[in-house]
């Protein structure tokens, strides 16, 4: 439906007051929301990338952003993942995510507080443009430095909507 104002949504439950199913509408799609990609194999030989691309709305700050193992990775592959604003780039972050090929599934690293195999969650890169007042893809890949005989990770986003 439509992204309206705290005020508006406060007048729609207000004491008395019905609300509609369009008024719920309104409500989940005016404050914080977020979006995953479909689970994405990383099985492949030799380096490849892995993309999970993802679109974040306008008006919106991300707050968080991460992957997750849903299938257990198995090979002899070190992956890092890239977080950026366009193609190959990773202006919002890069994370060491898993080495010597092996990731147990809900393995995960993000900003929000994730952990990668490193031990560190990462961090936003210095001036990484988190508001957006387009809609616009954050590029999200995997970098299998070897091959990968398993492994399924999803990527996603948290972000809240300003405007």
């Amino acid at each position: 439906m439509a992204n309206v104002t705290k005020s508006t949504l406060k007048g729609y439950f207000q004491e008395g007051n019905i609300p509609s199913q369009a008024n719920f509408e309104d409500l989940i799609d005016s404050t914080a929301g977020y979006v995953n990609s479909v689970p994405t194999t990383q099985v492949g030989t030799d380096a490849h990338v892995s993309e999970m691309n993802l679109i974040q709305p306008a008006g919106t700050v991300l707050t968080d952003i991460g992957v997750v193992a849903t299938e257990a990775t198995v090979g002899t592959s070190n992956t890092i993942v890239t977080f950026g604003t366009s193609v190959n780039q990773s202006q919002l972050a890069t994370a060491d995510f898993v080495s010597a090929g092996v990731a147990a599934v809900g393995s995960s690293v993000s900003m929000g507080g994730a952990k990668g195999e490193s031990g560190v969650a990462w961090t936003a890169t210095n001036a990484a443009a988190l508001y957006t007042a387009a809609s616009r893809t954050i590029y999200i890949k995997a970098l299998q430095s070897a091959t990968q005989t398993a492994g399924t990770f999803i990527s996603y986003i948290k972000f809240i909507k300003l405007t």
